[in-house]
């Protein structure tokens, strides 16, 4: 399989996963699927941390590009080749490496 195509398989593959999992997780929240099988548990635990309020910053601060930068990321996406009638579809969302 060329490596391209494998990609484009495991990010599908990934996406139902983490569906999958969501599903399970928002069933373990509500408290609609039991908790323990003959060889896992699953726990619910509660974690704080702290996070920075950006919108409590006042505007002159907000507005000063002193406190600004640019980052540039690698982004590796797949594209289907045979979708939309021989144009270009993208088959996952974007992905940062």
């Amino acid at each position: 399989m060329h490596p391209v195509d494998e990609l484009a398989q495991l990010r599908v593959q990934i996406r139902r996963l983490k569906a999958r999992e969501a599903e399970l997780r928002a069933q373990f929240l509500s408290g609609n699927a039991p908790p323990i099988s003959n060889r896992h548990r699953v726990e619910i635990v509660r974690q704080r941390r702290p996070a920075f309020v950006k919108d409590k910053l006042p505007e002159h601060v907000l507005n000063d590009p002193w406190y600004w930068e640019t980052r540039e990321t690698q982004v590796v996406k797949v594209v289907d080749l045979a979708r939309r009638g021989g144009g270009w579809a993208e088959v996952d969302s974007v992905l940062e490496t």
